[in-house]
C-alpha cells in the first residue's frame, strides 16, 4: 500500500509534530471480514499524534491485555518464538520432593531412609504401611 506523505499534523487535535498512521477500520477486522481492499486503501488511514493514537480502541485494548498479563494475538503469521531459556537450563535435582497425591521422599531417584514404596509404587513412610497392614490383620 502506498501511503500518502505525512503532513506532520494530527487529524484529531491538530498538533504539529511526529505522527503515526492509524487504520480507521483495523487490519485485523478487514482480514476477518475478508475486506482485503481496506488493507491497501489509503482512505482507510489517518494521521495521529502519539497521544491521540494511544487513545484509540485498539491501543486501549492492547494496554488492558498487557496489564492483565494476557498475550496479545498478532494477526500476521510469523515464526513462533521458542523460549530457549527454560529448555537450556539443566534441571536441579531436589533432595526431597512432594507431590499432591502422596508424600514422596526421594534422594536422587532412590527412596530416602524411613520411607518405602507401597504396592502401587508410591513412596510412603515405613510405619504408615505397617500400621495399615496391622489393621487389616485384626
Amino acid at each position: 500500500m502506498a501511503l500518502p506523505k505525512k503532513s506532520g499534523t494530527c487529524s484529531i487535535c491538530k498538533k504539529k509534530g511526529p505522527t503515526e498512521w492509524h487504520h480507521i477500520i483495523s487490519q485485523a477486522h478487514a482480514k476477518k471480514t475478508k475486506q482485503f481492499n481496506l488493507l491497501s486503501d489509503p482512505n482507510n488511514v489517518t494521521e495521529l499524534c502519539r497521544s491521540c493514537h494511544d487513545q484509540t480502541t485498539a491501543s486501549m485494548v492492547r494496554k488492558r491485555l498487557t496489564k492483565e498479563g494476557k498475550p496479545i494475538k498478532k494477526t500476521t503469521k510469523s515464526k513462533p518464538k521458542v523460549k530457549s531459556s527454560k529448555k537450556s537450563k539443566p534441571k536441579k535435582k531436589m533432595p526431597f520432593s512432594r507431590t499432591s497425591k502422596s508424600i514422596t521422599k526421594e534422594w536422587n531417584g532412590t527412596v530416602a531412609p524411613g520411607y518405602k514404596r507401597d504396592q502401587y509404587g508410591r513412596i510412603v513412610p515405613k510405619d504408615a504401611m505397617d500400621y495399615a497392614r496391622d489393621r487389616r490383620k485384626k
